[in-house]
């Protein structure tokens, strides 16, 4: 029920959700501060992936206090993946493997 409710829009769960989130969004200011500071760029956009993609009023309250586009991630777009490499009981759990893959991501790029 409570899923629902974060993600269809039904009940104005705006005011409850700005509360909850105010910690995640003051660290995630801060994070965003030290990048621009010291890859000397502007971070326009953001990646998230998670349950909280599943909340349109996470994913507005994340777009207003960071005055970013945020865009869901799906970490195996773009890659090549065998068939049958992903289990049927991990579609639409994606988002567990953001770590390993952003991990590597990072790594190659750096080479």
């Amino acid at each position: 029920t409570a899923q629902g409710i974060m993600s269809d829009g039904a009940f104005d769960i705006s005011q409850a959700v700005s509360e909850v989130m105010e910690p995640l969004v003051k660290q995630m200011i801060v994070s965003r501060d030290f990048v621009e500071r010291r890859e000397n760029c502007t971070v326009g956009r953001m990646f998230v992936s998670g349950g909280i993609v599943s909340s349109k009023n996470c994913m507005e309250e994340l777009r207003v206090a960071l005055g970013l586009e945020i865009e869901s991630w799906d970490p195996f777009e773009g890659l090549n993946v065998a068939s049958g490499a992903i289990a049927d009981d991990i579609k639409g759990q994606e988002w567990r493997f953001v770590s390993a893959i952003g991990a590597c991501l990072g790594t190659l790029e750096e080479a």
